[in-house]
């Protein structure tokens, strides 16, 4: 997804180019030693994506660590401090991500954590403009930020091409994770 744009740049149009995608990313994904550290933040309890997530990144080839939900932002912090992996994955239903996790990519600055933070859902309470929620967020530090009813396999594809580019791979390595 383009920093400014509500969709996934290279979104596929229906489930079965997105599952055609996501497996022809399978092995330089499973390659690459990528992982995950996933949870649903603050006071959200939204367990069926959050499970569908864990899925499927762990069927292409994802290490995946499910903090579940109700998760603190010091939790995700402290876990992403243990297990330094490739990406975090927040994802709200509730519309309270700002309060629940817009501390999150500070708090892991802070704590000297080089992980791009990725969030995606119903961020906010009510109808929202759309640029105006992506720009709060992105501003927050966070490395996408995708819309409501953002396809969750299309979703996965495209953070998975993020992160398989040289330049993350590399500062992935360099933050510790295995190469």
């Amino acid at each position: 997804m383009d920093a400014v744009s509500e969709r996934p740049r290279t979104a596929p149009t229906d489930t079965a180019e997105s599952v055609t995608a996501l497996a022809a990313l399978a092995s330089q994904i499973a390659h690459a030693s990528l992982s995950v550290l996933i949870g649903v933040p603050g006071d959200d309890v939204h367990v069926v994506a959050n499970k569908l997530a864990e899925t499927i990144l762990a069927s292409v080839g994802y290490a995946v660590t499910n903090l579940g939900v109700l998760v603190p932002a010091a939790e995700l912090v402290a876990a992403a401090r243990d297990l330094r992996p490739s990406a975090i994955l927040l994802s709200s239903l509730n519309g309270h991500a700002l309060l629940n996790c817009g501390s999150v990519p500070r708090l892991l600055a802070e704590a000297g954590e080089e992980v791009p933070v990725y969030v995606g859902g119903n961020l906010c309470v009510g109808r929202t403009d759309w640029p105006l929620v992506l720009r709060r967020f992105a501003g927050l530090g966070f490395a996408r930020v995708f819309p409501p009813r953002t396809d969750l396999l299309a979703g996965v594809a495209e953070i998975s091409r993020e992160l398989l580019q040289p330049r993350v791979v590399h500062a992935i390595r360099r933050s510790g994770a295995p190469a």
